[in-house]
């Protein structure tokens, strides 16, 4: 939040707890790769297309979830990426 945005913000503050991408098992596995590599590999482009990237960790991204299992294929691009 930029400082004076809203009444009562008299600094700048960062707000967020991170955000997950879900998607449904009967999307094809190289489709879900695909993404998670593109996603993985471009924060520049991703930040250039909307500023909220800025505060992706491409390093953090695939952590596992409690309630969230990971898409086979994003599972595949994690071994593949040692990631």
């Amino acid at each position: 939040v930029v400082m004076g945005a809203h009444s009562g913000v008299i600094g700048h503050v960062k707000v967020g707890n991170g955000a997950q991408i879900a998607g449904m098992a009967h999307v094809k596995n190289d489709v879900v790769y695909e993404f998670v590599k593109a996603m993985r590999g471009n924060k520049k482009a991703l930040v250039e297309g909307h500023p909220i990237f800025s505060g992706f960790d491409e390093r953090a991204a695939g952590k596992r979830q409690a309630r969230l299992p990971h898409h086979p294929g994003a599972i595949k691009y994690f071994r593949e990426t040692s990631s």
